[in-house]
């Protein structure tokens, strides 16, 4: 598993940065969605998979790019996304979305997978309640009991999975995670009213990051 660390100027490092504590605002976007051909959609309709790119649909999300790639990158497995969290307002039934993406030389960004996360359903269980069957790399019940709505004014670390892929990002492209409140072609909004704002922090004491198996 390699590391990637959201910093400042919506960079994405290898290295963890010692720059000062930063922040930034993600505002939920109801216009901001993964199309109808996506891979959710496409489940009810047998239509082929179609993700275009999504360049002008980023500029709506908070985005964190690496550098140029010095070679070529395998990434296969299941990743996983943590992020430190402050809800500023409508978020105690709100959602997060993140995107992996390539960025090419010449711009076009490239969807390549993504994890999504009900912040109601943010506690974890323990390793023992992960069964066989279901062998979440966080596991989760999903259950009612467990379920409380996301706290407001007060950093959360929030840990969510990627659904797993495989893909070679070349030489000279760019690694991206996009983040989001909503995807609403394909999933309810939440909180109901599209309405809602969270604080993403990257510092050394409460940093966010992505885990992203890299084939060496």
């Amino acid at each position: 598993m390699r590391r990637l660390f959201l910093g400042g100027g919506h960079t994405l490092t290898w290295q963890r940065s010692a720059a000062a504590p930063g922040s930034d605002l993600l505002h939920l976007d109801p216009t901001a969605g993964t199309g109808h051909l996506d891979r959710w959609n496409t489940n009810l309709t047998g239509e082929p998979v179609v993700y275009p790119n999504r360049a002008a649909v980023d500029r709506k999300l908070l985005t964190y790019t690496s550098v140029p790639l010095p070679q070529a990158t395998t990434v296969t497995g299941l990743g996983r996304v943590t992020l430190t969290v402050t809800g500023v307002d409508g978020a105690r039934h709100g959602a997060l979305f993140a995107y992996l993406e390539d960025v090419q030389p010449g711009g076009r960004v490239t969807y390549i997978t993504e994890g999504e996360l009900a912040l109601a359903d943010r506690a974890t269980a323990p390793k023992k309640d992960n069964p066989s069957w279901r062998k979440l790399r966080t596991p989760r019940t999903y259950a009612h009991a467990d379920a409380s709505p996301f706290p407001l004014g007060k950093p959360q670390q929030i840990t969510f999975d990627l659904l797993p892929t495989s893909v070679q990002f070349h030489a000279g492209d760019r690694i991206r995670i996009a983040i989001a409140a909503a995807d609403p072609d394909s999933c309810q909004l939440l909180p109901a009213d599209g309405t809602a704002t969270y604080r993403i922090t990257h510092s050394t004491t409460s940093p966010s990051y992505v885990d992203l198996p890299v084939i060496r």
